[in-house]
């Protein structure tokens, strides 16, 4: 069979790769990264398409709610001091090898974890106990993968797991949580920042937003909508710390 001159199969591909450059988003635009995928999904390959490198990603649509960034200072981050959200707590709990146990509300013992340490194996993973959620009905475990890796909350009722880029950080009202991961070099790890709403002793996913240009290295609430955050980003080929506000509307 006869093949396709060269120059005419490099414009067939050429054209969708410049008609998606061309429709992206531009300076100052509203990225909508809202989307329904876990931290293990494509949600952050979602994410990076929509957010190109000249939008500094300050205004961020998701879902119902608006995430706006404005500058601020290390003094201002060191006004609010770092809390932790949970207790070491493991009372219900029994590990076994690689494996975890807890009891059900009916008092059987059932099996909450599995790990994995087989290095050859595509499902490698190595729970870690962290603690329980302060004055809520959770266990938290570090996720260890063979490269990189996460956290999961396991409830202590339901065995329901809420999978989360970092240990939680909760609103001084108790009813918001937000997780933070920065992973701008390597990216074994989630980049970006997720919002739940805590309601009825559950945690309930809102908002997950997969960062390009800047990574969140931690966070700390200044009231229920508002929080001061660390970031970290690319400055000549290196990493860099710089402190900014965040805002939070539910529109």
């Amino acid at each position: 069979m006869r093949s396709k001159p060269i120059l005419l199969n490099l414009l067939v591909i050429s054209f969708p790769l410049f008609f998606i450059w061309n429709c992206g988003p531009r300076k100052n635009d509203t990225i909508d990264t809202n989307t329904d995928s876990t931290v293990n999904h494509s949600s952050k390959v979602l994410a990076q398409v929509l957010a190109s490198t000249d939008t500094n990603e300050r205004q961020i649509q998701s879902g119902q709610f608006t995430f706006t960034f404005e500058p601020s200072t290390k003094k201002n981050y060191n006004q609010y001091p770092t809390k932790s959200f949970h207790v070491v707590d493991s009372s219900g709990l029994r590990h076994e090898g690689l494996n975890w146990y807890a009891k059900d509300i009916d008092g059987n013992e059932k099996l909450v974890l599995s790990g994995n340490d087989n290095e050859n194996s595509d499902n490698f993973v190595i729970y870690e106990y962290v603690g329980s959620v302060k004055n809520l009905p959770y266990w938290v475990f570090k996720v260890n993968f063979y490269e990189g890796g996460m956290f999961t909350l396991v409830n202590k009722n339901t065995g329901e797991k809420v999978d989360l880029v970092s240990t939680p950080i909760i609103s001084p009202d108790q009813k918001w949580l937000i997780s933070v991961s920065s992973d701008l070099i390597a990216q074994y790890n989630y980049n970006g920042f997720m919002l739940f709403e805590i309601k009825d002793h559950k945690i309930i996913k809102h908002a997950e937003v997969a960062l390009k240009t800047k990574g969140i290295e931690d966070a700390k609430w200044i009231n229920n909508n508002t929080l001061m955050i660390k970031e970290n980003y690319i400055q000549n080929d290196e990493e860099a710390i710089r402190y900014s506000i965040l805002r939070i509307k539910n529109q």
